[in-house]
């Protein structure tokens, strides 16, 4: 079913016009209209080359949507700007694969901080801020990303 939706039927180009013309073209004298015909048969072919791989990435996110991948990272002993950084970069691979991501962001309770939890409270703010959709717990929050929509879509 997934692949009739994104199969992309290319029989009637399989054979391209514009190849046999253009080798017709050619052997009749006319080199410029086969070059033309030649360049048209090119065109076409990569048109077919670039649908197909769109097809195929198409069949390989819907595959894959329904799959939950379960990740964890540990920011204990990070500091601050450090450990954004660390789960920007994180966040940021994680968008471009096509499945359902659920990443557990351990961060501690704060108990070694001095005052409030910094890592805890910065890692919550910077989440709130990108949007993401999380769950807290005590000393790590639940992320989940979401599979991209499909190209094209």
């Amino acid at each position: 079913m997934i692949y009739d939706q994104a199969h992309i039927p290319t029989a009637p180009y399989t054979a391209s016009p514009f190849g046999n013309t253009a080798g017709n073209t050619a052997v009749n004298g006319n080199g410029a209209v086969a070059r033309m015909y030649s360049d048209q048969a090119k065109a076409l072919k990569d048109k077919i080359r670039e649908e197909h791989a769109l097809a195929s990435q198409n069949i390989y996110n819907a595959t894959n949507e329904h799959v939950e991948n379960k990740w964890s990272v540990d920011l204990h002993g990070q500091h601050v700007q450090e450990a954004l950084k660390q789960i920007t970069t994180l966040c940021d691979m994680f968008k471009t694969m096509p499945s359902k991501k659920l990443i557990r962001v351990v961060t501690g309770r704060g108990a070694h901080s001095k005052g409030d939890p910094k890592l805890l409270l910065a890692v919550r703010d910077w989440l709130r801020e990108q949007g993401y959709q999380f769950t807290e717990g005590v000393g790590f929050f639940d992320v989940v990303i979401p599979a991209p929509p499909p190209r094209g879509a």
